[in-house]
């Protein structure tokens, strides 16, 4: 839904409402409204919805950490398991899979204009190419990296070496998450969720006619 509300289509102001009810399942920030902290320009939402999977991954390594210190103060078993931290962010990242890489991609989404420019579909303040455009592609070509092929890479990796692993209980609380929606004899579909997130925004890329953009959705 929220990749036809990006399409380059003029829909009506009803249509839009109801879409962008559903803006969360690509963009989670957007349920804490970023605009009302000061985060309202393209490039500076940008720069924040980067660094969210690390600030994630920072508050669940204190949360960790914090664990095992009350467990030496208090002598009781309450420190997080290792792998187990592991699978919540891991899980948390497959769920917003698609939502990642549309963050990542978004600044290569353009759209054309009677004026021959291109704009970004995001923020059509902001003109493809340009100096403001050029100042984001470092961000942007560093999450596609870490977050697309990173995470993708260790979704892929562990996929293919469940089953050999799988009896290994520190193989089950790590990627846990991957598995267990699925039988196994489709042990692998996970892969299937993760390519289609990917495969449905890389479209928006290079297609530039709204109608086009619909059909590849």
């Amino acid at each position: 839904t929220t990749l036809c509300n990006n399409a380059n289509l003029q829909l009506s102001s009803s249509v839009m409402s109801f879409l962008s009810t559903y803006s969360f399942a690509e963009d989670p920030s957007s349920i804490f409204k970023p605009d009302c902290a000061g985060y309202r320009s393209f490039t500076a939402q940008m720069a924040m919805k980067s660094a969210s999977p690390v600030l994630i991954l920072l508050v669940l390594a204190l949360t960790f950490i914090g664990s095992h210190i009350v467990k030496r103060v208090t002598k009781k078993d309450v420190a997080f398991d290792f792998n187990r931290t592991l699978n919540v962010y891991f899980s948390l990242m497959f769920t917003f899979f698609a939502g990642i890489s549309a963050m990542a991609l978004a600044l290569f989404k353009c759209t054309p204009n009677p004026n021959q420019e291109s704009t970004l579909a995001k923020d059509q303040s902001i003109v493809c190419y340009e100096d403001e455009w050029n100042s984001l592609v470092v961000i942007a070509v560093i999450a596609v990296v870490l977050y697309i092929f990173g995470f993708g890479g260790l979704f892929l990796r562990a996929v293919i070496v469940a089953p050999r692993c799988f009896a290994s209980l520190t193989f089950q609380r790590r990627w846990k998450f991957l598995f267990i929606k699925f039988r196994p004899d489709v042990w692998w579909w996970a892969l299937v969720i993760c390519g289609k997130g990917v495969w449905m925004n890389i479209g928006f890329t290079f297609m530039t006619e709204g109608i086009a953009q619909l059909y590849w959705v």
